[in-house]
């Protein structure tokens, strides 16, 4: 796999839409991942369906946020928690993940070109396994991968802590299992990871974690960016406008010309 770089959380809204929209013509970004969901409009979906020439489009697999017509089935702290200790309703689970991604053929036409989760929850083990059989089953491109946030080398994953806390050990060590599984079933996926960050709110070296992230351009690595608009109406304590409008602005300056 070559470099990639993947704007997460297309669909959110039509402010972060258009600016997504905006790095992908420049080639600022190569791969955008899309929530599926009641209010997701055929114009937001023609722009970028039409850029699939040099853009990779994949699901964004929810199950922690609210949008129309989706209904969360918990926190990812309890979903965790509830995989583990083997108490999650299995069925709705399975309902849920599947109606996800027959929403995403039904709306451009195709499978996936990758699969990735909000908050991760595709590294769940039984969101991989489900995962695995409706790959496998419905037999997607050879192309088709599944993202790994998982680095593969110490001072890698040492970065990434250093950027976001402790969270990303335990995202990590589902993500590392999950990766196991997808490789023994030959289903491709990506070899490093960057971009996690603490999201909440600006910090005094945001600006300098980025710019280096959006340096390392290592091969098969995948770079996870949330580029967005500050005046976007919707509204999310854990992931600020502001610093979705300093991304793009990050982006939009950066000498990246992605192939």
């Amino acid at each position: 796999m070559k470099p990639i770089i993947v704007a997460d959380d297309f669909g959110l809204c039509e402010k972060h839409d258009e600016v997504i929209t905006k790095l992908v013509k420049k080639k600022k970004v190569n791969a955008v991942s899309v929530l599926v969901h009641g209010e997701l409009t055929k114009e937001r979906v023609y722009k970028i369906k039409n850029m699939r020439d040099y853009v990779s489009i994949g699901l964004h697999l929810n199950l922690t946020m609210t949008l129309p017509k989706i209904k969360p089935l918990g926190s990812i702290k309890t979903l965790i928690f509830k995989s583990f200790l083997k108490v999650i309703n299995l069925q709705e689970l399975e309902k849920t993940v599947n109606s996800q991604i027959s929403q995403f053929e039904e709306i451009f036409g195709s499978p996936p070109d990758f699969i990735d989760g909000h908050e991760h929850v595709h590294t769940l083990p039984l969101v991989t396994e489900i995962l695995i059989e409706r790959v496998l089953k419905e037999q997607f491109s050879k192309e088709f991968w599944i993202r790994s946030p998982t680095t593969n080398t110490l001072p890698d994953l040492i970065r990434e802590v250093s950027n976001a806390g402790m969270k990303v050990v335990v995202i990590a060590a589902l993500a590392k299992r999950a990766k196991l599984k997808l490789i023994n079933n030959k289903i491709k996926t990506n070899n490093n990871f960057a971009g996690f960050l603490n999201l909440k709110s600006p910090s005094k070296n945001f600006e300098q974690m980025y710019l280096k992230l959006l340096t390392l351009n290592k091969s098969d690595m995948v770079l996870m960016v949330h580029p967005g608009d500050a005046e976007s109406p919707i509204f999310n304590k854990d992931h600020s406008n502001e610093l979705r409008a300093l991304e793009a602005k990050l982006l939009n300056s950066s000498e990246i010309h992605l192939i």
